[in-house]
């Protein structure tokens, strides 16, 4: 055993195989995994790697898709400042005026109509044809959370008799304004002036004559 290793020393004192692990022209290397399955382990990655760009896209396309409907729900309720006409007592604004009073056009009531068409906490306009109403807001903060343009979705959805009915919120202006349909018999304020001035214009006054 000891001459044998001796003999084969420089193998390591192994005995060499009878055959070359290549052959004797180098020609019969085993082939490694890769090579021999080459064309399976590209269609493997490439089978991976368009799985993950598919999972992304998928996942870009459904937010995508989220937003839009996002972005068509909030467009219900936002209203363009450009979409505002301006009312005014010249013109073909004037029908518009007019339908913002009941009763025939008068000049008493045009004037009435010019005292009302902005005051400090309301501005009013011609919106697709119909009369509005827009509160101004002295918040600066344009931007509404996700929770307050679900609440503006909800309100845009109500409608009564009864309620006077949301429009929708203009953004894009100098100051944040909401926008209401008209109601002809003004705010509540508007309402019970109205009748304490008639209570009191029918009330009886005595005269006592001077003794």
């Amino acid at each position: 055993m000891r001459v044998g290793n001796e003999v084969w020393y420089n193998w390591g004192g192994n005995r060499p195989l009878s055959v070359p692990k290549c052959g004797f022209d180098g020609k019969q290397c085993p082939v490694d995994f890769v090579s021999a399955y080459l064309g399976f382990v590209l269609a493997g990655v490439a089978v991976v790697v368009l799985a993950i760009l598919a999972g992304i896209y998928g996942i870009y396309a459904s937010i995508r898709a989220k937003h839009r409907e996002e972005e068509r729900l909030d467009s219900l309720w936002k209203v363009p400042h450009a979409a505002l006409k301006q009312v005014s007592n010249k013109g073909k604004t004037e029908n518009s005026m007019r339908s913002f009073t009941s009763g025939p056009s008068s000049t008493s009531t045009k004037m009435t109509l010019e005292s009302r068409i902005e005051t400090r906490n309301f501005l009013f306009y011609s919106y697709e044809r119909d009369p509005v109403v827009a509160l101004k807001h002295q918040s600066s903060r344009l931007l509404l959370t996700e929770t307050e343009r679900k609440e503006m979705r909800v309100m845009k959805s109500l409608e009564h008799d009864n309620v006077c009915r949301f429009i929708g919120l203009c953004l894009d202006s100098s100051q944040m304004l909401s926008i209401w349909r008209y109601c002809s018999r003004g705010s509540l304020a508007d309402v019970i002036r109205k009748v304490i001035y008639s209570s009191t214009l029918s009330c009886p006054t005595q005269v006592q004559p001077n003794s």
